[in-house]
C-alpha cells in the first residue's frame, strides 16, 4: 500500500509471505501496481467519511489533529482532498504555531502535488517540511520529507537526484533500525 509520505510499504516476511498469506510474487505485483497510482483502500481505521463528521465543530488542536488524520487518509485515494486537508491543516498550525503540524502538513501537500504532477510544486513544500525536521531533530520525518522529495525527482524526471534522496532515505532509516522503512525505500528504488 502507499505510505503518507509516498513510500510503498511492503510487509514481507523471512518465509516468501506477505501478511493474511500472500505469496512474495502478488505482493510485489501490488506494490508495482501501488507505483503506478492504482492503489485499494485501506482496509482498517476511520473512513474518509467519520473523519470528516468529527472533524464539524472541532476546533483548534483537535481540529488541526483531524486535518492531519485526513489529509493522511486521502493521501491514496484523493490525493486533492489530501491537498486540501493539508491546506487547512497547515493554515491553522501556522496561526497554532504549531511546528511539528506545519512539518507534517507541508509534507502532506508536497506528496500530493507530486501525485497530481505538479512535482516542482511539491518540492518547495517537501523542502519545507525537511528543514522543519532537520530543526527538530526528527529522523523520521526527515526521512519522510527526503522520501518525498526523491518522488519528486523522479515525477520531475531527475532519475540522478531521485537515486540520491531515496539513498538518503535508506541511510536514516537504517540508522534508526527502521526494516519497514528500508524494504519501502528499496521498492522505491527498484
Amino acid at each position: 500500500r502507499l505510505g503518507s509520505s509516498g513510500d510503498v510499504e511492503l510487509g514481507c516476511g523471512m518465509d516468501g509471505e506477505a501478511p493474511g498469506g500472500q505469496s512474495l510474487r502478488r505482493t510485489v505485483a501490488l506494490c508495482l501496481l501501488t507505483l503506478l497510482g492504482v492503489t485499494a483502500p485501506a482496509a482498517s481505521g476511520p473512513t474518509l467519511e467519520d473523519l470528516e463528521r468529527r472533524l464539524g465543530g472541532s476546533t483548534g488542536p483537535e481540529r488541526l489533529a483531524l486535518l492531519c488524520e485526513l489529509a493522511e487518509a486521502a493521501s491514496a485515494r484523493d490525493r486533492a482532498r489530501a491537498r486540501a486537508y493539508g491546506e487547512e491543516a497547515l493554515t491553522l498550525a501556522l496561526s497554532l504555531g504549531a511546528a511539528p503540524a506545519q512539518m507534517l502538513a507541508h509534507r502532506h501537500i508536497g506528496v500530493a502535488l507530486v501525485w497530481l504532477g505538479q512535482p516542482g510544486q511539491g518540492k518547495t513544500h517537501l523542502e519545507t517540511s525537511l528543514s522543519l525536521a532537520r530543526a527538530a531533530g526528527d529522523g523520521k520525518s526527515e526521512g519522510d520529507a527526503l522520501n518525498g522529495l526523491g518522488l519528486a525527482h523522479y515525477h520531475a524526471g531527475q532519475l540522478e537526484q531521485a537515486i540520491k534522496r531515496f539513498h538518503e532515505v535508506l541511510s536514516i532509516r537504517t540508522r534508526l533500525g527502521d526494516e519497514r522503512g528500508m524494504a519501502a525505500v528499496h521498492a522505491n528504488l527498484g
